[in-house]
């Protein structure tokens, strides 16, 4: 049986890799610019300033319900890693 903790840090792990997959292959530059300054702050909804991001006008449907706060914080620091290392323009 797995703890809470160890789910946490495999949606942790898995959220970094997707948000960097994501940045690398997927997004568009603006988009990955726009993630790449999400501000982190106490209460953050990770969901919300991913969506205000990259789906403004909420074209997508709501993925918040099955997506955890801690995924989407990392999902987020993929992205921003790889935007921070100088990539080239998408």
């Amino acid at each position: 049986m797995t703890s809470n903790a160890e789910n946490e840090k495999r949606g942790e792990l898995a959220g970094r890799a997707d948000g960097r997959y994501w940045a690398e292959h997927t997004t568009e530059h603006d988009d990955l610019r726009r993630v790449a300054a999400i501000e982190f702050q106490p209460g953050l909804d990770c969901y919300k300033a991913l969506c205000d991001a990259v789906d403004p006008d909420a074209e997508f449907g709501d993925e918040s319900a099955v997506l955890t706060n801690e995924y989407l914080a990392a999902f987020i620091e993929g992205a921003r890693q790889f935007f921070l290392e100088g990539t080239p323009k998408i």
